[in-house]
């Protein structure tokens, strides 16, 4: 399909891990992130354009505890410091974002 010009695909084993797999590919040297729960699709749409916005990566996790480990393993390795979490304490817990983020600098957004 050279349609399409040159694709390069990027599957993880998961959601969680593509979003990172994307992250590591496509964003070099940023500060922020997009952090969202990954099992429910309004918060991912609306964070995509955010991200966007602010060329930050878009992340997916969830309250387990080996999702968002997993996520604040990018989040240390690439030293981003701040960010925005969507969705409320319900989705993503405010254990998991203290460390996504280990207390820098973030931004927290409650549904409404």
């Amino acid at each position: 399909m050279n349609a399409y010009g040159n694709v390069t695909r990027l599957a993880g084993k998961d959601r969680l891990d593509t979003s990172v797999m994307v992250a590591k590919k496509y964003f070099e040297d940023v500060k922020e992130a997009i952090v969202t729960y990954g099992w429910n699709f309004p918060d991912g749409l609306c964070g995509g354009s955010l991200a966007y916005a602010m060329q930050a990566p878009l992340l997916l996790t969830r309250s387990s505890k080996s999702a968002y480990e997993f996520t604040a393993n990018y989040t240390n390795d690439a030293n981003i410091t701040s960010g925005y979490v969507l969705g409320g304490s319900g989705l993503v817990s405010d254990l998991a974002v203290n460390t996504i983020f280990s207390t820098k600098n973030i931004q927290m957004t409650q549904k409404m």
